[in-house]
């Protein structure tokens, strides 16, 4: 509980440094990632039936769905309809990646720009102060702020969030499929994962905690270095 309130308060403080139009984008597209969560478990629930199909036909006359496709199209033998059926999945699956390369693009092209309209707007904060605000300021800290800490802040965490929120949608799809399928194996699956992300998120969130630490902190000593040199 206490890590879902901490990833909903990253989110409310990624989504307030974003303009109104920004923010509009970033809903239109997590919006987005719903439909692909949705387009792609329905590409998992075709696959089945149609192995199911190609490794005993005979459950074209026994079912009655696909009793009922058969007949509206007059296929004049099996083999033709389960080429019908595969042809059909292999255009499906021709869109599916099509439209997820369109979602992948507009992600793209949202981040990159994102990452420039914020660095616009901390260059224009720092030339609305006075001089004596940059009295104490080392140009090299601010250069950073504007040239590299953005980038960063985009690339660790807008970036990621977008792809929690991408794999959560199909996540909870995936899940609702196994457990109509197999509740029994949906649960086990659930507990074994939930295990695996408690020890690997324990073993390495302090280090990787100190690394962004020191990472910031030697970034900030290059940029000083390098201007205190020319």
């Amino acid at each position: 509980m206490k890590k879902l309130l901490g990833l909903l308060a990253l989110l409310k403080k990624v989504i307030s440094i974003l303009d109104n139009k920004e923010k509009r984008f970033f809903y239109y597209l997590s919006f987005a990632f719903f439909f692909v969560a949705i387009i792609e478990t329905f590409g998992v629930v075709l696959i089945i039936p149609f192995i199911e199909i190609a490794s005993n036909p005979e459950i074209i006359n026994t079912n009655y769905q696909l009793n009922l496709i058969n007949d509206f199209f007059q296929f004049s033998n099996t083999s033709s309809f389960i080429l019908f059926l595969g042809i059909s999945y292999f255009f499906y699956l021709i869109f599916s990646q099509a439209f997820k390369a369109v979602i992948m693009y507009l992600q793209l092209r949202f981040t990159f720009s994102l990452e420039s309209s914020i660095s616009k707007r901390l260059l224009e904060s720092y030339l609305r102060q006075t001089y004596s605000w940059f009295l104490d300021k080392h140009s090299g800290d601010m250069g950073k702020g504007v040239l590299s800490e953005v980038g960063e802040t985009v690339r660790y965490s807008i970036i990621p969030l977008l792809s929690i929120i991408s794999q959560l949608f199909l996540s909870i799809f995936l899940v609702m499929l196994i457990v109509l399928v197999n509740p029994l194996v949906a649960i086990s699956t659930l507990l074994l994962l939930f295990l695996m992300y408690l020890i690997i998120f324990n073993k390495v969130k302090n280090w990787i905690n100190s690394m962004g630490i020191n990472k910031v902190k030697f970034n900030k000593r290059r940029y000083k270095t390098v201007i205190e040199a020319f």
